[in-house]
């Protein structure tokens, strides 16, 4: 399914040209990185288990996501430490991320990790990043519906509004038989705190109509989102 959301749908791998040694790849741990509100540092652990050098830089971006779309913007928030990394081949190097100012206290705060090597023909990497404030955890609340781009065009309309983002991986749709239909299996997306998403939906004859959309939230089981009903939109 392609959305339109593709920062959100991708966890750690971003695409590069050109063609390199496998050997060149890194291990990142962890893929998704949390931070408590009030915490002052946290870490990310870069691998590299090739024998040739591995140098690069990390740039950490605010993410958010207007107009249903993903947007990275500059930030000063979170830096690296050190920003400019170079591993020699089989060795680990922890990276420092630091807050160097207490962030105002509310809503979860979503950033991007962007690991980028000097040699262009490597793969880069972002990983998100959360910073979650204190209180108890549980389901982001989500409203869904579909929504109608143009007569033969659709998307899944989410809007969370929540303080904490919500993760969907395994997004079906169930048609009012009971048939389902896998629309993106692993990870769907993350709708962020306040935000809304509209996900491109592949053609449907029903155009979605008298059925129901799950997914598995958040790494629980699967559940349901919601029962929605086509209803005429422009969409966003």
């Amino acid at each position: 399914m392609r959305q339109r959301v593709p920062v959100a749908a991708t966890l750690a791998l971003l695409a590069a040209t050109g063609v390199a040694p496998r050997t060149l790849a890194l291990e990142l741990q962890p893929t998704t990185l949390q931070l408590a509100q009030g915490q002052a540092q946290g870490e990310l652990w870069l691998g590299n288990p090739g024998p040739e050098p591995w140098a690069g830089r990390i740039q950490i971006l605010h993410w958010v996501q207007t107009e249903g779309r993903d947007a990275l913007q500059p930030s000063a928030d979170v830096v690296a430490s050190p920003a400019l990394p170079r591993l020699p081949g089989g060795t680990r190097q922890r990276i420092r991320l630091v807050l160097p100012h207490p962030l105002p206290a509310g809503a979860e705060r979503a950033y991007r990790v962007l690991v980028e090597p000097t040699d262009l023909r490597l793969p880069r990497y972002s990983l998100p990043l959360f910073i979650t404030p204190a209180g108890p955890t549980g389901k982001a609340t989500l409203q869904a519906g579909v929504q109608r781009r143009t007569a033969d065009a659709s998307c899944l309309y989410l809007h969370n509004a929540d303080l904490r983002r919500a993760r969907l991986a395994d997004l079906a749709f169930v048609d009012r038989d009971g048939g389902i239909q896998v629309l993106q299996s692993g990870l769907a997306g993350y709708v962020l705190p306040g935000a809304s998403v509209c996900w491109d939906l592949p053609q449907r004859a029903d155009h979605y109509a008298g059925g129901r959309f799950q997914a598995r939230r958040d790494g629980a089981d699967s559940g349901l989102l919601a029962e929605i009903a086509v209803a005429a939109s422009s969409g966003l």
